[in-house]
């Protein structure tokens, strides 16, 4: 019975963490989102798949960090990072963290 009672009480602080995170949500303000991609530029890399690898952590960062965060490819190879805050879609290359504004989106 100690040994059930302790397991629970670590799956529910588990489950209280994951609850603070989840669901997912768009950044509040531009200011904490560019905080928050300059604090997640990934180191230069020559190739293909360490680039997309990088846009895909910077996607699981985001995750671990409670919001989203897509990584895309587009139809001339180039990888890239998306999110939200507002209506406003906002790109950058997880390599050098400049970010872009892709224009308003309704929602």
């Amino acid at each position: 019975l100690d040994k059930a009672n302790a397991d629970k009480a670590t799956l529910q602080s588990q489950l209280t963490s994951v609850q603070a995170k989840y669901p997912l949500k768009d950044f509040p303000d531009y200011g904490t989102f560019y905080a928050w991609v300059k604090a997640h530029v990934q180191p230069y890399t020559t190739t293909y798949g360490a680039w997309y690898s990088h846009a895909l952590f910077v996607q699981m960062a985001a995750m671990n960090d409670g919001y989203f965060v897509s990584a895309c490819i587009d139809y001339d190879e180039d990888v890239y990072n998306l999110a939200l805050v507002g209506s406003t879609l906002y790109g950058w290359d997880p390599e050098d963290g400049i970010v872009y504004s892709e224009g308003t989106w309704p929602r």
